[in-house]
């Protein structure tokens, strides 16, 4: 409500802010919104400096064994977490580049293999250094719902992802509810945009509900984008013949 209030009011910084009070409210409440086991969930308060060195994951830097994952047994999840990858990114980039406003008029991204490629050594070198997949990330809306639209922008995010390695235990102080509320302003922008749709022909309003709906019933952007593909063709072949769908449209959904 603060955020959405200040967004309203066109301040600058809203989302930020919001995330601010939300964090203050729950310091200072000791509300149990921090994880760790029962009674023990309030801010405990920060233990020493709030500027420390960062952590090296010294058992995941460079721990590689590519032999043994082009296994034939690993093939199956191999092949998963590519599609997967390939379904996740697609559907953060389409969806950012909408509310952006770089698609063209035909609803495609100009320039689109760039944008993969970036994604998948971005991925490759932060999978080498042991950390959590650094692909694409739809929480990249705030910062495009914030005014963001060129390369300066990422720059500044890169910054400031810098300085929290190592200001790690004041980011610590906030807790996974006070950003919840920013994706929630983000996915109400965002929505404005199902009004493209054409709802009143089946073919495009099902594949459409079912990944819109999906998503967040499965904690999945990729499950939601595939079941939509597969939706999609079904419904393409069944009623226009295979011939109409693209043949790469007829792969994926297969």
């Amino acid at each position: 409500l603060v955020t959405a209030a200040l967004w309203q009011r066109r301040v600058p910084g809203a989302i930020l802010y919001g995330i601010v009070v939300a964090t203050l409210a729950a310091v200072l409440s000791h509300a149990a919104v921090y994880a760790g086991p029962a009674g023990l969930r309030a801010f405990p308060g920060l233990d020493g400096s709030p500027v420390r060195l960062p952590y090296w994951p010294r058992d995941l830097a460079f721990a590689l064994d590519l032999r043994g994952a082009l296994r034939v047994a690993y093939l199956g999840p191999l092949m998963t977490f590519v599609f997967v990858g390939i379904f996740d990114t697609a559907g953060t980039l389409i969806g950012l580049s909408s509310r952006g406003g770089f698609l063209d008029e035909r609803g495609e991204l100009p320039r689109v293999n760039r944008a993969f490629l970036a994604d998948a050594l971005a991925t490759s070198v932060g999978a080498l250094f042991g950390t959590s997949a650094t692909t694409c990330y739809l929480e990249s809306a705030a910062g495009i719902a914030e005014g963001g639209r060129s390369g300066l922008t990422a720059a500044v995010v890169a910054v400031g992802f810098l300085a929290a390695l190592f200001l790690w235990p004041l980011c610590g102080a906030v807790p996974g509810p006070a950003t919840a509320p920013a994706l929630i302003i983000v996915g109400a922008l965002m929505i404005g945009h199902a009004r493209h749709i054409e709802w009143d022909r089946i073919e495009d309003a099902l594949p459409a509900l079912l990944t819109i709906v999906l998503m967040p019933l499965t904690f999945s952007i990729a499950t939601g984008v595939s079941l939509g593909i597969i939706a999609h063709v079904a419904l393409a072949v069944t009623t226009r013949g295979p011939r109409s769908v693209p043949p790469v449209l007829l792969v994926l959904g297969a």
